[in-house]
């Protein structure tokens, strides 16, 4: 056990005193001579007890601050989150098709997030979507610290900010039907103020004539957020230089190279007022497609997406309850429908566990058009669970 200096010197002083009693007893009492200097002797000894208690204490401290200090441990920087959602569907099977039912595991995300130092985050997230396969749907890393500078660099593979997409009700909005875009990217962005934005570059799937395999593909974001007790806002507006990269009109697009690549913007808002919450989307092609895309050629698709949603508690669980109405223009070939009016609760029903009901009516271009010229109607119970 540790002593301190005053203990140490107390100790000293006690057996001093102690000595001396013990030779006042045998040889009697000292004259005051002598007393004196047996006086000065102890106080020189105490002082030099003190001197190397001091200097003990000093060393102690020297060996204490050149140790070594346990960093944290590898569970402290990497935290693991995910979703898993099931959904139980009745209705009708495509435009003009036979009623279905079915029950599928609709969705299963694990996403695995490392701070890896103040500068460094790494993410992973892997994506299952009913009929297709586990997939990496995200491996980046970014450079960057909020707190000490609003600039920050990411690369590696992930969707694009090109449009928002937020929605409230079950299903994916026609906008990201449109304009989803994952791809291998490095972007540099900004985030200050509620200002943000960013510039990035990638090499997309599809070929430009004439064109080596390179980076040539670009896009830019500039947006703003704010919030209050009772108001929030979010706005912004996106631009990509190839639509023709979109998840969805890749697909539809095949394996065929391009004498000009088509690019594409985008618009939002989100408006928050108390429990009510306005959303706005509008995303649209800026020129046709080229004339060697026959699926697509002379097609210039737009999509939008509008949503009321009301926030409320019913029995001590947190409720939502959303309307919306989905469209697009030219849109056809890709499989999006011309109208789509939906309507959706989702209820809290544990905590990070909740229990959504959507009902929706699609309406397919006509004949002419390139559609069916019928309409189908969904209804989806889902049950998600996030952690």
């Amino acid at each position: 056990m540790k002593k301190s200096a005053k203990h140490l010197v107390s100790i000293a002083a006690l057996t001093l005193a102690t000595g001396f009693a013990g030779q006042a007893l045998a040889t009697g009492m000292p004259s005051q001579a002598e007393m004196w200097q047996i006086i000065q002797r102890q106080q020189q000894e105490i002082e030099s007890l003190k001197g190397q208690v001091t200097e003990t204490q000093t060393e102690v401290q020297a060996v204490k601050e050149a140790a070594p200090v346990a960093g944290p441990n590898w569970s402290d920087k990497v935290s693991i989150g995910g979703v898993v959602e099931v959904e139980a569907s009745h209705g009708d099977d495509g435009y003009g098709g036979p009623t279905a039912s079915d029950i599928a595991v609709a969705t299963v995300e694990l996403s695995i997030d490392a701070q890896v130092n103040d500068w460094v985050n790494a993410n992973v997230v892997l994506l299952y979507e009913d009929g297709a396969t586990l997939d990496l749907d995200s491996a980046t890393i970014t450079i960057g610290n909020a707190e000490r500078n609003p600039m920050f660099v990411t690369a590696g593979k992930t969707a694009v900010p090109f449009g928002n997409f937020s929605t409230n009700l079950v299903s994916d909005p026609v906008t990201l039907e449109l304009g989803e875009t994952v791809e291998d990217i490095v972007q540099v962005g900004f985030e200050s103020n509620g200002i943000n934005g960013s510039v990035y570059v990638f090499n997309g799937d599809v070929d430009k004539n004439g064109d080596d395999n390179v980076v040539a593909q670009f896009g830019a974001n500039l947006g703003y957020s704010m919030e209050t007790d009772s108001f929030g806002l979010e706005a912004g507006v996106s631009y990509i230089s190839s639509l023709d990269d979109g998840d969805l009109v890749a697909d539809t697009h095949g394996d065929v190279a391009v004498d000009e690549r088509v690019g594409a913007w985008s618009v939002y808002g989100i408006a928050t007022i108390g429990q009510f919450q306005l959303v706005g989307e509008y995303l649209a092609a800026a020129e046709e497609f080229d004339a060697a895309v026959t699926n697509l050629a002379g097609t210039k698709p737009e999509a939008w997406n509008v949503e009321l949603a009301y926030s409320l508690e019913l029995s001590g669980m947190e409720t939502v309850l959303a309307v919306g109405y989905q469209g697009a223009d030219d849109a056809a070939a890709l499989g999006i429908p011309e109208t789509k009016w939906l309507a959706a609760a989702s209820v809290g029903i544990f905590e990070n566990t909740s229990l959504a009901f959507e009902f929706a009516h699609s309406e397919d271009f006509e004949v002419a058009e390139g559609g069916t010229g019928d309409d189908m109607q969904t209804s989806t119970l889902q049950l998600g669970v996030e952690f």
